[in-house]
C-alpha cells in the first residue's frame, strides 16, 4: 500500500491542479472551446450582430407590415406562409428581455398592421418564471395601444432530448402568458402545441429536427397554419 506521505502529496497536487484549471478558465474563458476544436458560437455576439442587421430591416419596413419578433422559432419560420406582408425579425437564442429591449427602439411598430410575438423557450430554461413573465407583461404594456398582437405559447418540446425543462413547466408558463394576454385589447393568445405534440404534450418526432426543440418542415407548416388562423381573428 502507498505510504501516508505519498497519499498526502497526491492529494495536494490534485488540489493544485484543480485550482490552476479554475484560474485558467477565469483568465482564458475560451480555452475549453479551443481545446475541443473550437466551433462554438458566442451567442451574445451573434445576437448583437443579428440585431444590428434587423435594426436596418426595421427602419426600412413598409407601412402595414406584419412583424414577427422572437427567438429561433421565428428566425427559422417562412413567415410569408402566415402573411404576405410579413417581416421576420427573429433572433436565435433571444429571450423576452432581449425582445423587450429591441421593441423599445423598433420604429416600424407605429406603422405595422400587426405583431406576432414568439418567445419563452430560452427564458424557461435559464430564467425564473417571475422575471420572464414580468418582461412579457412589460412588452405588452409598451406596445402601441391599437396595435393588433398575436402572442404565441411556448412551443412543446421532447423533454428526453432537452435538459432542464419539462412539459409541466411549459404548461404552467403558458397559462400565465394567456392570462397576461387577456388583459390587453386587440390581442389573442395562440397555442400551436396540440397540433405539434401527442396526448402527452411531447413534441412529436416528425415535428422537430432531432433536437427536441426546433421545428422541422412538418412542424413549421403546422406552426404557420396556427399563427395564420390566429392573425385572421385580428386582421381582416
Amino acid at each position: 500500500m502507498p505510504s501516508r506521505t505519498v497519499i498526502v502529496v497526491y492529494v495536494v497536487l490534485l488540489h493544485v491542479a484543480l485550482v490552476a484549471a479554475l484560474v485558467l478558465l477565469i483568465v482564458r474563458p475560451g480555452i475549453v472551446d479551443r481545446l475541443l476544436g473550437g466551433g462554438r458560437i458566442d451567442m451574445s455576439a451573434f445576437r448583437r450582430e443579428t440585431a444590428a442587421y434587423l435594426e436596418r430591416v426595421d427602419q426600412s419596413a413598409p407601412d402595414g407590415a406584419v412583424l414577427f419578433v422572437g427567438d429561433s422559432q421565428v428566425q427559422s419560420l417562412a413567415v410569408a406562409r402566415v402573411a404576405p406582408n410579413a417581416i421576420n425579425l427573429g433572433i436565435g437564442s433571444d429571450t423576452a428581455a432581449g425582445v423587450r429591449a429591441r421593441l423599445e427602439t423598433m420604429q416600424s411598430l407605429t406603422r405595422a398592421s400587426a405583431l406576432v410575438l414568439v418567445v419563452g423557450h430560452n427564458d424557461a430554461r435559464t430564467r425564473s418564471p417571475e422575471d420572464f413573465l414580468a418582461d412579457v407583461s412589460a412588452i405588452l404594456d409598451g406596445l402601441p395601444a391599437t396595435l393588433p398582437v398575436v402572442v404565441c405559447a411556448i412551443l412543446p418540446i421532447d423533454p428526453s432530448l432537452v435538459r432542464g425543462l419539462g412539459t409541466k413547466d411549459i404548461k404552467s408558463l403558458n397559462t400565465a402568458i394567456e392570462a397576461l394576454t387577456a388583459l390587453r385589447p386587440t390581442t389573442v393568445f395562440v397555442d400551436p402545441g396540440p397540433a405539434l405534440s401527442g396526448v402527452d404534450g411531447v413534441l412529436r418526432a416528425e415535428c422537430h429536427v432531432g433536437d427536441g426543440v426546433h421545428l422541422s418542415k412538418v412542424g413549421n407548416v403546422l406552426f404557420a397554419d396556427r399563427l395564420r388562423a390566429a392573425l385572421a381573428k385580428l386582421v381582416k
